[in-house]
């Protein structure tokens, strides 16, 4: 959950709307948080001002107490209402949102999706009245979530830290999507990097590789880890998309890889990372273009593959080479993604990428490009790529350190990150 900053409250201020007891607040459409306050008492034991928050965050309603700190989930759909007397069994002894009003308040809501919700606060039997205001949405916050992110049929390129960090996400060369369903996301402020490859027909590979990405945002800001984000992302995926059981299309998704680059106390430097399906990350030694770290494929020819039952030229072939075994999808299928973490060194290079890069550059060539182009190798990579997509007569690319011929009859929208550690 992030951080939630309480705001000041007066009794008279004009934007708060003051029930009478046995009064109603309606309002529909809102997308920002909902403030809920009591106003003074004359029991000096009680704070003169308690506020509630209420929030919603990946489909559920949050109501947060700012004076104790307790939050907890008010059920859709009924009415649910707070003092100390009426629900104790959500808090137990805590000094909860009982603290909030000694007279009790209520609230109902509704999910109207995209985010927005229509709630209703109910004063029961306030002497002093209940405050209702909302707090719309944080502009900065949005900005922010612009700026390191670009998903939902969006083309673009991103750069932070000199260019330390930088991703390009683009449409195919004559790919069979005319949207980009592939989306990219950077975060200098925890040193994370993520691609996601959007799967599912009419934009809904689009829209789910963007909830995605801005679940996952939301997941690791509140303190979780990349995989755990990874889970909270597919939660909420199934209720921003939810899917017909009698459905016989697949639910859309999106495969899913993510780095994390973390220091300890002592100065060293690891990276975790995590892929969903065939999103790629590859670990590239800053000193010898080597690679530390290849992640495996969650996809029948990855199976193959790390199986050493064919080889990584003829995976490059192979007509099954895009059959996925794991997704995070609108279905709530979510297998278990590859993880794992590794050492690194200031000057190293860490990459994530989808498979409309995978498909046309090996890893080693991904490195090798790295290694020569620095802060613009994400660039470089792109434009290579791009020369190769629906090449009739094949590339050369490098596997196991010689220049082979690839023959690839299909392409795929691009998306690739790359975080130079520092």
């Amino acid at each position: 959950m992030n951080k939630i900053q309480q705001p000041s409250l007066e009794e008279n201020t004009p934007s708060y709307e003051k029930l009478p007891s046995g009064g109603e607040w309606v309002e529909s459409n809102v997308s920002g948080m909902v403030i809920i306050g009591t106003s003074k008492y004359d029991d000096p034991s009680v704070s003169p001002i308690e506020i509630a928050h209420c929030f919603l965050e990946e489909g559920e309603l949050n109501v947060f107490a700012a004076e104790s700190g307790v939050c907890v989930v008010v059920p859709e759909g009924q009415w649910t209402t707070f003092g100390r007397a009426a629900t104790p069994e959500f808090f137990a002894d805590s000094p909860c949102l009982g603290h909030i009003s000694r007279a009790h308040f209520a609230i109902y809501w509704e999910n109207k999706g995209d985010g927005k919700i229509d709630i209703r606060v109910f004063d029961r039997n306030s002497s002093s009245g209940t405050f209702c205001s909302i707090e719309e949405e944080n502009i900065e916050e949005e900005q922010r979530l612009e700026e390191w992110i670009i998903a939902g049929d969006q083309e673009g390129e991103r750069s932070f830290l000199d260019g330390k960090m930088s991703g390009i996400t683009e449409t195919a060369a004559e790919g069979k999507y005319k949207d980009n369903q592939d989306g990219i996301y950077l975060n200098p402020e925890l040193g994370i990097i993520a691609a996601a490859d959007g799967v599912g027909g009419h934009g809904g590979g689009a829209e789910a590789s963007r909830h995605i990405i801005e679940a996952f945002d939301a997941a690791v800001m509140a303190g979780c880890s990349i995989k755990e984000a990874i889970y909270e992302a597919s939660d909420y995926l199934v209720k921003m998309m939810p899917q017909s059981e009698d459905s016989e299309k697949a639910a859309p998704g999106a495969t899913f890889s993510a780095a994390r680059l973390q220091k300890t106390p002592d100065g060293g430097k690891y990276v975790e990372v995590v892929n969903v399906g065939d999103a790629r990350v590859i670990v590239v030694s800053g000193k010898t273009g080597e690679l530390k770290y290849r992640s495996v494929d969650q996809s029948f020819v990855g199976m193959l593959l790390s199986d050493y039952v064919i080889t990584e030229h003829e995976a490059f072939e192979h007509e099954e080479r895009n059959v996925i075994t794991n997704a995070i999808a609108a279905d709530g299928r979510i297998e278990q993604p590859n993880e794992g973490s590794l050492w690194v060194e200031d000057g190293d290079y860490v990459v994530t990428f989808t498979d409309g890069i995978a498909d046309f550059m090996s890893d080693e060539e991904v490195a090798f490009y790295c290694l020569y182009n620095a802060s613009k190798a994400a660039k470089e990579i792109v434009k290579a790529v791009k020369t190769r997509h629906n090449q009739k007569e094949g590339f050369f690319t490098i596997i196991e350190g010689e220049h082979l011929r690839v023959r690839v009859k299909s392409s795929d929208n691009i998306g690739i990150t790359i975080m130079e550690v520092q």
